[in-house]
């Protein structure tokens, strides 16, 4: 058996490594994380009155890694009640390194009993958990963007749909007449003879029919359904990003996008509803005994 170098150094090492669980175990407990008053600076500035300088940064560490990687719990004889989850045979350093991934260290310790896990392979392992999980968030990201693509294609899809139907049953309007201009007025046509040998009146102009209340019906309805299918597709949306798993900050990126698209929608069914409603009370028609005219054309008269 090799002689050891440095026994003294490497003892010291040693219970300075338990010296870190420990200062981490009792931060853990008089200022832990997640309370309304974080207590580190204070404890910072306790242990500098007393000439002991560690850093607010180096104390949390210190505390949070105590916290993702508690010790065993034991009962008054010394028996395991709660198997905690902290390797003594790994150094706190790479407790430290894998403090994102704690269920991976405790993977690689069971499958490697009685190996020490050096700090720069814990590094290299992590590095290739993290890269892992990156290509995980970017897929999720470009699915987000396809659907946000497909979505904007589809609505405007369905405006063109709607503009489509609502263009089919515009009724016609009546095209102004023709300005008269200085040329010589043509002879009026003579009356012509029927069969009879009686004259046959010329036929009266054509005037275009108003508008009926079932012309308008229609086109409010196309109108309406087209506002209600866009909101349906937003809410449709935000459900399938919902489900995506994403990390909060892109879920919460995305689901902002998504809400300010929803309430556009919804802003938009309720000026189409006012609309609608102005143009009830406008151009909803009278029915009459003979024909069908516009309510301002039959309180006129």
């Amino acid at each position: 058996m090799a002689k050891m170098k440095f026994p003294e150094t490497l003892k010291a090492a040693l219970e300075n490594e338990a010296s870190q669980w420990v200062l981490g175990d009792a931060l853990k407990k008089e200022c832990p994380p997640g309370s309304s008053l974080d207590k580190i600076g204070d404890a910072q500035k306790f242990l500098a009155e007393n000439g002991i300088d560690y850093s607010e940064a180096t104390l949390r560490k210190l505390r949070d890694v105590s916290k993702v990687f508690p010790a065993d719990k034991l009962d008054a004889d010394g028996n395991v009640v709660k198997r905690g989850n902290r390797f003594p045979q790994q150094s706190w350093t790479v407790h430290l390194k894998f403090q994102g991934y704690p269920g991976k260290l405790r993977e690689w310790v069971d499958g490697h009993e009685g190996e020490k896990l050096t700090v720069a392979e814990a590094q290299k392992r992590v590095k290739e958990l993290v890269d892992a999980d990156k290509a995980i968030e970017d897929q999720k990201n470009a699915k987000i963007i396809a659907d946000d693509i497909r979505h904007t294609e589809h609505m405007e899809q369905l405006a063109k749909e709607a503009a489509a139907e609502a263009a089919a049953n515009q009724p016609e309007t009546p095209q102004n007449p023709p300005v008269e201009t200085s040329a010589p007025q043509e002879k009026e046509a003579e009356p012509q003879a029927n069969g009879n040998g009686a004259d046959t009146p010329a036929a009266a102009p054509v005037e275009p029919k108003p508008a009926t209340k079932e012309t308008w019906e229609a086109q409010s309805a196309a109108r309406f359904s087209a506002a209600v299918e866009t909101m349906l597709a937003e809410l449709e949306i935000i459900n399938n990003h919902a489900k995506s798993g994403n990390s909060g900050i892109v879920w919460n990126a995305s689901a902002s996008n998504d809400l300010d698209r929803l309430k556009a929608a919804i802003s938009k069914t309720y000026e189409l509803l006012d609309t609608v409603d102005d143009d009830k009370r406008a151009e909803e028609p009278v029915i009459g005994a003979d024909n069908v005219v516009p309510l301002q054309s039959a309180t006129a008269h």
